[in-house]
């Protein structure tokens, strides 16, 4: 069969809660796991809704620390559904999540505080002074 297909997810939002690193199966693989929420639309039409995402590997282990609860983010990843037997009842249970594959990214957005903007002390020289800002 032709590889011709796409499946990519993009979402802008918040985490709802600080991220999880886990190290799985015999070579301590990093997996990180965390939930964004995504609100669109406004007024009557406003809608939220909230995306499991999972990342592997060495890059798992550098956001982790980063990755805290109302941290604004862009993902891009591919959606994946898998399921499994509950142990309990013997029910199929399905799970929807948003990987990053190693061509995915995750972006560190500002939480709309002024951030991209240079610290009060970069904008004056370090010392005081007041330079003025070649642009």
């Amino acid at each position: 069969m032709a590889n011709n297909g796409l499946n990519r997810q993009e979402l802008i939002g918040n985490l709802a809660k600080d991220a999880e690193l886990n190290y799985v199966g015999e070579k301590g693989t990093p997996k990180l796991t965390f939930r964004v929420v995504v609100n669109t639309g406004f007024g009557d039409f406003a809608h939220t809704e909230g995306f499991d995402v999972v990342l592997w590997g060495k890059r798992a282990d550098g956001l982790a620390p980063h990755l805290v609860k109302g941290k604004r983010v862009f993902v891009a990843g591919e959606t994946r559904t898998h399921s499994w037997e509950d142990k309990d009842t013997g029910q199929k249970k399905y799970r929807t999540e948003v990987v990053v594959p190693p061509h995915g990214d995750i972006l560190l957005l500002s939480n709309g505080d002024g951030g991209g903007r240079p610290a009060p002390e970069a904008e004056t020289g370090g010392d005081g002074s007041e330079e003025e800002i070649p642009f």
